[in-house]
């Protein structure tokens, strides 16, 4: 399996566990948002319930101080204001009675109810259902989060409570919700009956003190988000990482088939070597015994065999220095001087352009010499008719040894293969010479790079640390 494929399926796996980790944060922090909203609507719901159950007891009664009660209103059937606290507003609309709840979220740090409350007979009695008084809310107003208001003087001995208390509602009437607009209140005989029906309340308005349930909810959406965050990156690092070890992996296994090859061509390399000098003298033999009528066409013969035995022996030398590594043994050298020198041995065939004074690298002079070989030979079979142009400058901390010639140059889809060893253009290339020179060149601490020569040509750039 290939290494694109290998990272591109435990990506898929990671990318599809990743997505159920963070969908399950975050369903928890939805959950949790949900389950705060239901018990802040419950909590509004319950004081909505023991305001209208205060007010059937003592219409004159007070919140207490820290309430979580914001502001409140009770409101007739036709939705003007009974008794309003707060920022209740003066009157309701139609809409209010006719749906069983409305709720909206008045500010950030308070949330608003509105509720249509039961029948006119029996307003105040059906919110909370029997005994609840005496329980939860009792006479020192609601529980949880501190009181709500102040509770009622009790009514003197036998005397009528301040508002007519009806029958039990029935089964299904609980809390008072009853679903619709209300009916109209049932008449009461006498003045006092009519009066207390005409306040009869008929809808709540209710401001509730959030008590830091958007606060909370922030910073739970703020840690599940650096949660999800932190997992994101320790996703993206594990899929670097992952990646950088798939490379390894394959570059190990790279490494291990070249040091085999490399074990294989060094034994190779050293066993040509005995056959071809045994060949060498067997045909400096023949021609020394060959009789003089038959000495001219041995001689071509042996010509040939003595060619082709320097070109096998050439290549194993060539595969046996590629095989020793690139670095040698580094010394100090002047670019100015050891490229005079290094020309010499071309003659007129290249042309120098001698770098300035002060121009020094540190690597093999010998290794370096088989590179520079290497690469001016190339130009010079590139550019038969032409001169090879050698030269060195300085390019930021590197100095770059610059060979140049005229010829074709190397068509573009074959250049990423260029510096591949066994790879050559030419009918009798061995494919080792750039390769070694490549090779030669990174052992120094430097790169050696093909590039287009303006004008048509090749240049080849043998860049070295500058000391």
């Amino acid at each position: 399996m290939t290494l694109r494929r290998r990272t591109l399926r435990f990506g898929l796996a990671s990318s599809l566990a990743l997505g159920a980790v963070l969908g399950l944060v975050w369903a928890m922090v939805a959950r949790e948002g949900a389950a705060r909203s239901l018990e802040l609507e419950f909590q509004a719901y319950r004081a909505s319930s023991a305001l209208v159950e205060a007010y059937a007891q003592d219409p004159d009664f007070s919140l207490v101080k820290d309430s979580p009660v914001l502001g409140f209103g009770l409101y007739g059937s036709r939705g003007a204001a009974i008794q309003r606290r707060g920022g209740a507003p003066e009157s309701l609309e139609p809409e209010a009675f006719a749906l069983p709840s409305f709720e909206r979220s008045a500010s950030g740090d308070s949330y608003v109810l509105i509720r249509p409350l039961g029948a006119a007979e029996a307003p105040w009695r059906g919110m909370m259902g029997p005994g609840m008084m005496g329980g939860q809310y009792g006479q020192g107003g609601m529980r949880g989060r501190g009181r709500l208001f102040s509770p009622p003087d009790p009514p003197a001995e036998g005397s009528a409570p301040g508002w007519p208390l009806p029958p039990e509602p029935q089964a299904g009437a609980a809390y008072g919700l009853v679903p619709g607009a209300a009916p109209d209140p049932a008449p009461i005989p006498g003045a006092a009956a009519a009066a207390s029906t005409a306040r009869a309340p008929r809808a709540i308005w209710l401001e509730y003190d959030k008590g830091g349930s958007d606060r909370e909810r922030r910073i739970l959406v703020a840690g599940a988000s650096l949660v999800s965050l932190a997992v994101a990156g320790l996703y993206v690092l594990l899929l670097v990482l992952y990646r950088k070890n798939a490379e390894l992996q394959e570059r190990e296994g790279r490494n291990r088939e070249l040091v085999q090859l490399g074990e294989a061509a060094r034994t190779l390399a050293h066993e040509i070597k005995n056959p071809l000098a045994v060949i060498r003298i067997q045909t400096a033999a023949l021609r020394r015994q060959t009789p003089p009528e038959a000495a001219q066409a041995a001689g071509r013969a042996s010509l040939v065999i003595e060619e082709e035995v320097e070109r096998l022996s050439l290549l194993s030398d060539r595969i046996r220095d590629f095989l020793k590594g690139g670095a040698g043994e580094p010394r100090l050298l002047d670019l100015r001087a050891y490229l005079g020198d290094f020309a010499v041995r071309f003659g007129s065939s290249i042309e120098l352009e001698e770098p300035p004074e002060g121009s020094r690298v540190k690597a093999d002079p010998e290794r370096l010499s088989l590179a520079l070989d290497n690469l001016v030979r190339n130009a010079a079979e590139a550019d038969p008719e032409g001169r090879p142009r050698l030269a060195a400058e300085r390019k930021g901390r590197h100095w770059e040894i610059v060979v140049a010639d005229r010829g074709p140059g190397l068509p573009e889809e074959l250049e990423p293969r260029l510096f591949e060893p066994f790879f050559s253009t030419k009918a009798k290339g061995s494919g080792i010479g750039l390769a070694l020179a490549k090779r030669i060149a990174e052992g120094s601490g430097g790169a050696l790079e093909y590039r287009r020569r303006p004008g048509g040509g090749a240049l080849f750039v043998l860049s070295l640390p500058a000391l």
